[in-house]
């Protein structure tokens, strides 16, 4: 092994013991990680002098880069401790849990443990457990609690707060190896290998905090907790910095202009509604944090509970001081109510936003000398809005500054239909059943009809249908509209595709052959099936038949997936939705989980909603259609079952925000040209497969 890839070997080492801690390791592993980590990373240096003890410049250039980056008080601490590690006894660790509860102005400590191996310690069940009981003791008017399980690992001998300053130490040796790397003359491909390994586990380590933090929501109601995942990022660079926030200039930043914070302010403001648009309307939380010596950082996260918002903004409060903090900018998304009544404010959250008639862009503004401000920006709401506020200029005095947000809406609406139509004389043209005109924002947009026709008075018109948003968006499509004195009646007679040929043309290592199937089929031999060639199905599981949230169980489901699963096959679910709005289809989806009571899948559930006949009398855009998904998705999702959105070739792209998800496309050729991502193909509807009396649906899955 080359000197430099033992060094690194090393260092991988060290940060692999690192990576172990868990706060659902007990005592004796987590001290058996830190120990083999102090010994692992001491060794990297001994090992590092070793290797170049007879090269005069390398030896050099080491005391150089020593005294820069490994002789501070942490590295300090390091090396006492792995002496004490390696000839006197193990790691004297201890554990701390706090659990901190959140209130919208200030947060307090409820619970508070310290565990070393004198005292027992608490698995993370047993502390949600004593949650449980000390919360259902809070009297609240709230429907949630919202609070965070912070873990911290202290060093008894010192009491200090290990990953404090193990942080400080990776990050110096990291810059230190990446230095006298430069120096260094060599060919090792295996190098390259083990810098690409500790790279990539040097970021988890760094965030570590994050895994040592549990965030969680007490329901009040139902006396259950639900714990939330965090994710955070870090934004700029800098040189030889590992996640480490870092700072930048205020002054001639592209991100921000102006030279007071109200200036600033108002640059923020404005490029993140940018950003909202452009990245498709979602922006995840971000704190621009400002300092005293005219820096500033960026610190945004994802999360999927509220305890996440409040214990950022708290841990940024504690730190103010100590920090030298100036100024803090806040963006966000929130959403609003029309009509917020006493049932709604006992909701969960998660089911409050269902009945959300609007979504905020909320942006704040706090700064060291107590100027606050404060924004909601409806970008739902089309039109211009207003922004002025007073701040204390430099003269003392106190200053007036407006400025206007205009939301426009630029997207056409969307007109999807036929090119010729036929009528029997004397019948009615209703535009509302024919072609579907729908627009991204508006609801039941103008739709109309340009030219002239007579119903009653058989011939051949040329006319155009035009869509009109409040915008003034306009699309126009030409058809033709043929009066008949009597229309015959067509039978649906497509060309049979027989699953050999199917196999024959498409099947690869890459990919696997599948049908769908659902009551139509009747009583299928499964068995039969799989020795056709099929080594996959997509069972409806039922509909949701109307407005009144009934649900219907497809009568052939229980059957049909009890027999494809004892043939051998794999089996996915979709459900077909008629729903109306978000509400309908969380129910719809809850009904799935209780449907399936835990029965095992090994594809993905799809949702397909196609009521595209009826659109045009719904009250619906299709950002709204959009987030009936999402909220379907996000449900089943919460349950640990995979998700896949499906649809035709025509509606994904027009119509459904695919960015995010699995994608089933319908497109009935030989050759899609469906231009983006999709995992499954339904290629044909007149497949013709051994077990199955009639026609069946086929597909490719894409491994």
């Amino acid at each position: 092994m080359n000197c430099m890839c033992a060094i690194y070997q090393k260092f991988y080492s060290s940060l692999k013991n690192l990576n172990s801690i868990s706060i659902n390791n007990d005592f004796f592993d987590n001290i058996s990680y830190f120990d083999s980590f102090f010994n692992e990373f001491r060794s990297i240096t001994f090992a590092l002098q070793n290797c170049f003890k007879h090269d005069k410049t390398a030896m050099q250039n080491y005391d150089i880069l020593k005294n820069k980056y490994l002789l501070s008080d942490n590295m300090k601490w390091c090396n006492e401790t792995r002496v004490d590690v390696t000839h006197k006894k193990p790691f004297q660790l201890n554990k701390i849990v706090d659990v901190n509860l959140y209130y919208m102005d200030k947060s307090r400590t409820k619970i508070h443990h310290n565990f070393d191996l004198a005292v027992n310690d608490m698995s993370l069940k047993e502390i949600t457990e004593e949650i449980i009981k000390e919360f259902s003791l809070i009297e609240t008017n709230e429907p949630e609690i919202y609070f965070t399980i912070n873990y911290y690992f202290l060093d008894n001998k010192e009491n200090i707060n290990v990953f404090n300053n193990i942080n400080e130490i990776l990050l110096n040796m990291n810059n230190f190896l990446i230095d006298f790397d430069k120096n260094i003359q060599y060919e090792c491909k295996n190098c390259e290998l083990v810098k690409n390994k500790i790279s990539n586990i040097l970021n988890r380590v760094i965030v570590k905090n994050i895994e040592l933090q549990k965030d969680g929501v007490f329901d009040v109601k139902d006396k259950t907790i639900k714990f939330g995942s965090t994710a955070l990022f870090a934004f700029g660079s800098q040189e030889n910095t590992i996640l480490k926030n870092p700072k930048a200039s205020i002054k001639n930043n592209p991100l921000l202009n102006g030279e007071t914070f109200e200036e600033l302010f108002l640059s923020f403001i404005s490029s993140h509604i940018y950003l909202y648009f452009i990245q498709q309307k979602h922006i995840m939380p971000t704190f621009f944090i400002f300092f005293e010596d005219g820096t500033f950082t960026i610190e945004s996260f994802l999360f999927d509970n509220k305890a996440t918002m409040y214990k950022q903004i708290n841990e940024i409060a504690n730190n103010i001081t100590e920090e030298k903090i100036t100024a803090v900018f806040l963006v966000n998304e929130m959403y609003g109510y029309k009509e917020y009544n006493e049932k709604t404010t006992k909701l969960p959250y998660e089911e409050r936003i269902l009945y959300s008639d609007i979504e905020y862009l909320s942006f704040s503004m706090l700064t060291n000398k107590l100027q606050e401000k404060y924004y909601l920006i409806d970008t739902n709401k089309i039109g211009t809005k207003d922004i002025s506020f007073t701040y204390k200029a430099s003269n003392n005095k106190n200053e007036k500054y407006s400025f206007k947000v205009n939301i426009i809406d630029t997207t056409p609406p969307v007109i999807l239909g036929d090119t010729t139509y036929e009528i029997e004389k004397g019948k009615k043209f209703n535009i509302n059943s024919r072609p579907l005109c729908g627009d991204n924002y508006d609801r039941n947009i103008k739709c109309e009809i340009i030219g002239n026709y007579d119903t009653n008075k058989i011939g051949s018109y040329q006319l155009k249908f035009r869509a009109v948003d409040t915008s003034e968006n306009k699309t126009e499509k030409n058809f033709t509209l043929v009066v008949k004195n009597k229309i015959n009646s067509s039978s649906y007679n497509p060309s049979p595709k027989y699953l050999k040929d199917i196999i024959k043309n498409y099947k690869t290592d890459k990919n696997e052959i599948g049908i769908d199937v659902s009551t139509w089929q009747g009583n299928i031999d499964f068995n039969k099936v799989k020795e056709d060639g099929v080594s996959f199905v997509m069972i409806r599981i039922g509909f949701g038949y109307d407005n009144k949230g009934k649900n219907i169980l497809d009568n052939k489901f229980l059957q049909n997936i009890k027999n494809a699963k004892n043939a051998g096959l794999k089996v996915g679910i979709y459900f077909y939705s008629y729903a109306e709005n978000e509400a309908q289809v969380k129910e719809q989806a809850n009904w799935i989980i209780k449907t399936l009571n835990n029965e095992k899948l090994d594809l993905p559930i799809a949702f397909n909603w196609e009521d595209w006949g009826e659109f045009n009398n719904y009250n619906l855009s299709f950002i709204d259609l959009n987030k009936m998904a999402k909220v379907f998705f996000d449900t089943l999702n919460e349950k640990g079952y995979e998700t896949m959105l499906y649809g035709s070739a025509t509606y994904l792209y027009r119509i459904w925000d695919t960015t995010n998800y699995k994608i089933w496309l319908a497109h009935y050729t030989t050759k899609t040209d469906y231009p983006d991502k999709y995992n499954m193909w339904q290629l044909t509807s007149s497949g013709i497969v051994n077990g199955i009396d009639g026609y069946v649906d086929v597909n490719i899955l894409y491994n």
